[in-house]
């Protein structure tokens, strides 16, 4: 049987939000495999290598995959869940008629909101 590689997802963070690097840690105990790398938005480097300006970077969660395609927002966090996982079962619930909508909707107010929501205290916290 041939086994088929696991995709590879760079992920791009704010590194200053508390929320933010909580759910990376979390997303990091998921990741057994080391699928996902994750770099904090504060890194000039990690900017050019994602094509974005900081403030582009600020707005919301960005994801890279080995094709080069960018996601953003809630499709970001589910393609990154769904490589942390080996399986494809975040984005492909993301992608039914009336879920992507209401993640989406989700997403834009946890990140408008997500300096004043509980979680570790920024980018010293981060052990990753």
């Amino acid at each position: 049987m041939i086994k088929h590689a696991q995709p590879r997802i760079d992920l791009l963070y704010d590194a200053d939000c508390g929320f933010c690097t909580q759910a990376v840690g979390v997303l990091g105990r998921v990741d057994r495999k080391v699928r996902v790398r994750v770099h904090p938005l504060q890194s000039a480097a990690a900017l050019r290598q994602f094509g974005l300006t900081r403030e582009a970077a600020l707005e919301q969660l960005w994801s890279l995959d080995e094709q080069g395609r960018r996601h953003g927002g809630a499709e970001a966090a589910n393609v990154a869940l769904s490589a942390a996982l080996g399986f494809a079962g975040p984005l492909w619930l993301y992608r039914l008629p009336g879920v992507r909508w209401c993640q989406d909707q989700v997403y834009r107010a946890v990140a408008a909101n997500r300096y004043r929501l509980p979680g570790s205290a920024g980018s010293c916290a981060l052990d990753r």
